[in-house]
Formats: structure tokens, sequence, C-alpha cells
């Protein structure tokens, strides 16, 4: 039977026995796909484990056991009813399969099947203590229907001691919850332990969520206008926009709207700040030259310096913004942008800078004012570091590229830089001096702007049919950890704050979101275990500490108990 024929039938008769159809028809069409089981394809086995999934009969049970062979990871059937992986997790779980294993995904999708043979099976699984470890490790945060069933056995043996351990393995909320029932008397042996045991014994596992919902949840900030352009000051305490015709300045700690200027019908281009003054780069228009005025808006007038070429982007090159970093056309016939430095004081105000190597054009650029770094890319990818009297040096470059598919570029440390592209995002790493890809992530529509996010360890980018993702720095896969700003539709602007800390927000029609790092990084690691979190990695931030309440003590008293059971072994 043909690949295509297969396929078709194999959907068709998945969809007949979850209508629990026992026509002549779908008897003829079972049968066929049976045969087929018997020969291994594998396209009949993975169709053969969702019937059962869906009509746990006989039949069905008796074809996925005779070749004791797990539905395929990467399965090509699309029933709409499981995923390749939810198939292949449910299938290990059913098959007693030394080789592979249990799959914690599937005993987890297993208990909530009430009344399906599976579950059962996944109960039995989980008696034996040899898997309780791989269970917990893999899916106990995303898997409450796992955590309560082992709870219970737990508390009803009453080994509290295994229960201590257990919840150690969780989340705070998560570990709050299955502790609710522990013995009040009982301690840990590790003195340090106490502490971090009597804490989420007393906590609220509602409460806990609660506040790392609030901590994970964007601030929203209400403009007149459509937003074309943002940026922070280097301090994070403003954020400035430009609307149409105009710029608006906030206060990022009450949400409130300090400043707004009304600029002329020209629209406004790129945004940044010379220490907590917010800047302007307008176009002239209609003028057979190529010029600039870059618009600065101090506490009691407005200044404006021409200079050369038409601006597209600029970014601080310090943090005091003295020095920016530039996209500038330099004359009307010029094909591309070029990076140019701007400087506050001084003529000229606009220069192409020194020791940049030819390889000038910039179609897209990213800054890292606090190592003094540039990264722009046009028919290549460079990064320079910036020195004062315009100058810059120890350029790093990549092969060429093609300016036209370039759709944004960012920095995420010293050794690493993520491109946006028509073909999706590539990230690229230093070596031996040069720029080298080292993954990719496609994406048929191309994606948009992107910032780095070290919090998350990913890098958010834009593109119109997922809205915003966050995608892992490593594997560029998309992340799913809810929060921030995922998944996030109808996005005009994207920008991070100078310093690198991952504060980002995002420019709609009428509003801003922001997602602030101190808080942001808070609820990340409220989510992790408690094996792996750590209070040490947040930035200390009064305001989201003292929104986050008990979950600060809790994370604190971890680290002190990690800290001596480390010291101690």
């Amino acid at each position: 039977m043909r690949h295509s024929s297969l396929l078709r039938l194999a959907r068709d008769v998945v969809l007949r026995a979850t209508d629990h159809d026992r026509g002549w028809r779908a008897a003829y069409r079972e049968r066929r796909l049976l045969r087929a089981v018997g020969r291994g394809e594998q396209i009949a086995i993975d169709a053969a484990w969702q019937c059962w999934f869906r009509d746990p009969g006989e039949r069905w049970w008796t074809a996925v056991r005779h070749g004791m062979r797990p539905a395929d990871p990467r399965s090509v059937l699309d029933t709409g009813l499981f995923t390749a992986e939810q198939a292949y997790g449910l299938s290990r779980v059913a098959l007693d399969n030394p080789v592979d294993g249990w799959s914690p995904d599937g005993l987890a999708e297993a208990l909530t099947m009430t009344g399906h043979p599976i579950a059962g099976i996944a109960r039995e699984r989980l008696r034996d203590w040899r898997w309780l470890l791989l269970a917990v490790l893999d899916v106990a945060p995303g898997a409450p229907s796992v955590i309560s069933h082992l709870t219970r056995e737990m508390v009803r043996d009453r080994d509290w001691d295994g229960l201590w351990r257990f919840a150690r393995d969780l989340p705070p909320a998560v570990a709050a919850e299955a502790l609710r029932d522990a013995d009040p008397g009982w301690r840990p042996r590790e003195h340090d332990g106490a502490e971090l045991y009597a804490l989420l014994r007393a906590a609220d596992p509602q409460h806990l969520w609660e506040r790392i919902e609030a901590l994970d949840t964007p601030r929203v900030l209400a403009v007149d206008r459509p937003v074309v352009r943002g940026a922070f000051s280097a301090d994070e305490r403003l954020v400035a926009v430009t609307v149409p015709e105009g710029l608006r300045v906030f206060d990022v700690g009450t949400g409130e709207q300090v400043a707004a200027y009304e600029l002329d019908e020209a629209e406004p281009g790129p945004v940044s700040f010379e220490g907590d003054v917010p800047i302007v780069a307008q176009r002239w228009p209609g003028e057979p030259v190529a010029r600039s005025t870059i618009w600065r808006f101090g506490p009691r007038r407005r200044t404006g310096r021409a200079v050369n070429g038409w601006v597209y982007d600029m970014r601080p090159g310090t943090l005091d913004g003295s020095l920016h970093v530039a996209s500038a056309r330099r004359a009307p016939a010029d094909p591309w942008p070029e990076m140019s430095l701007i400087r506050r004081h001084g003529p000229p105000a606009i220069r192409r800078p020194d020791g940049a190597g030819e390889h000038r054009q910039c179609v897209v650029l990213d800054t890292d004012p606090v190592d003094m770094r540039a990264v722009f890319a046009g028919d290549r990818i460079s990064i320079v570091g910036l020195r004062p009297g315009n100058r810059t040096f120890w350029p790093i470059q990549s092969p060429y590229r093609t300016p036209r598919d370039l759709r944004g570029v960012c920095l995420a440390g010293p050794e690493l830089v993520f491109t946006s592209e028509l073909e999706g995002v590539i990230r690229w790493a230093v070596d031996d001096g040069r720029l080298k890809q080292t993954a990719v992530h496609s994406h048929r529509n191309g994606c948009g702007h992107l910032v780095w996010v070290p919090y998350r360890n990913a890098v958010a980018v834009t593109d119109s049919c997922h809205g915003l993702r966050y995608l892992d720095a490593e594997t560029l896969k998309p992340q799913q950890r809810p929060g921030d700003l995922y998944g996030l539709a109808g996005i005009r602007a994207l920008w991070s704050a100078p310093r690198g800390t991952g504060t980002h927000a995002v420019g709609l029609d009428g509003e801003i979101r922001l997602v602030l790092a101190p808080a942001a990084a808070l609820a990340h690691q409220a989510r992790q275990p408690l094996d792996r979190a750590t209070l040490a990695s947040v930035p200390r931030d009064p305001v989201a500490w003292d929104r986050a309440g008990t979950l600060v003590d809790v994370l604190a008293a971890n680290d002190r108990y990690r800290a001596s059971v480390g010291s101690a072994g």
C-alpha cells in the first residue's frame, strides 16, 4: 500500500474508532489497518495506538501488544486528537519495555484518562519507586495528577522523610501543596532544612500562585496614539515612545505619563536617552540632500542639532548617552545605510568611525553600552568595540549575508549574536575571531524584531503567525513556559533596556506592555523546582520583592538550606 493511501486509511480508522462506528465499512477498514500493523507499518501502529486510546477494546489492545512497539514520536499521522509526542508517551506507559522505560509525560497524561485501562496501568507503574525520581525530574511542575497520587501514597504510609525529599524537587507553591497534609511536628534531619520546611508548611499554595501570577503579569501603560518606536533610560526608571507627531515619556515605577511633546508632521524616527533626557532623530522631509535633526528634550527647553544623513536607528554606545551608534544613509544615492557615530558634544555631530573596516553596511544594529560594544549587520555581521574619539576596534565579522533578508540583530553576552532574517532566527557564536552560525530556527514567514532575555536564557522574537515567542538560546526551540509577553500579537515595536538585564517592552495600538526583569526573574525562579531555584540570581528590587511577599522568604530559606547541604557534602 502506498504511503499516502495508508496515511488516509489510518486517519479515517482513528476518527471512526473515536465515533465508535460499528458499521461494515468501519470493520472493513479496521481489518485493512490491522493487516498493515501485522506487516510492521509504523503509521498503522501509530493509528492502532490512537484507536486504543479512544476506543479501549480488546482488538486494539491485542494489535498494539503484538509487536511491542511504541508510537513514533515524529509520526506524520495528524488526527487532531493526539500529538505525536503524546501518543508516544502514552504508548511507553502501556508497554512493559525495559529498554525504553516509562515516559513521565505519559504517566501524567494517562492518569487523567479516568476509566481507561491505561490509567490503571499508570497507577501500577507509580507503585515502583525506582521510577519516582524520573517522574519528578521530568514532569513534576506540570503534572498535578502525578504529584497528587504520589503525595497521597506517602501520607498514607506516613513517609515524612520521603515526602520531604519529594517536595524539594517541586516548585515552592507545589511543594507547599504537597506538604499540606504532612505531620506538623515532624522536622527534617538537616537542621537548616527545618526553616524551609516550616515556611512551606505554613504557606498558602493559592497565595503563592497569586504572587507568581502578579509578578509575571506585564505592566500596561496607556498611550493616546499608536506606538512607533520605544526606548528605556539606562537606569530603567523611564520609558519613552514616539507616536505619530509626538513623543511620550512615562515613569516605569508609577506608570504615569511624566511628559508629552509634539513634533512636526514628519514621521518621528528612533528614540533614545541621554541620561534621563529623551532624544529623537527626525528626518528632514522634502530635502534634496539627506539630513536629520536630533531633538533633545531637556527639563526647560527643546534643542535641535542638524546632522548629515537620514538616521534610521540609533542606540546608546555609553550609559550616559554621550555617544550613540546609528544606522544612517549618508546620501540619497547610497544604496544602504551604514554604521555611524553620533556625539553629544563637538563637531561633527555624526561621522563614520575609524577602525570599523570596509564593511560598514548597517541595516540593523544593537549595542551593549555597559561594555561599549556594538553589533551591526548588512552585507556582513560585525561586532566592534567603541572608544572615545569616534574610534572602533576589534572587528569580528561573519561571512557575507544578504542585507535585504535582515529583520533584526541583538547581542547576547560576549560570545553570542542572534539575527532574525527572512528564513527565521540564526544564532552566531564567536569562534577564533570570526562569527560562525551555530543554530537555526526556520520560519517560512520570517521573523521581525528580537531582544535578548537573559533570565529566560532566551531571545524574544516577533512573527506574524504566532505573535511574540521566546526561543531557547541553546536550541532555538520555542519555550512553552507561560508568562511575560508570550503569544502577544499586533506588536508594532519591541525594545529592551540598555543594561541587558532582560527588561523589555512592546508597543501596540494605544498601549505599552512592560516586562520588568526583577519581577519576571523572581517569578521565573519561583516556577523552578527548589533544587534549582535560587534568589541569588534575581536582581534585588525593593518593589518587586515586596510584591512577592512570602515567596522571597521561601527562596531565601531555600538558598540557605542548599548552601548548608553543599558545604556539608
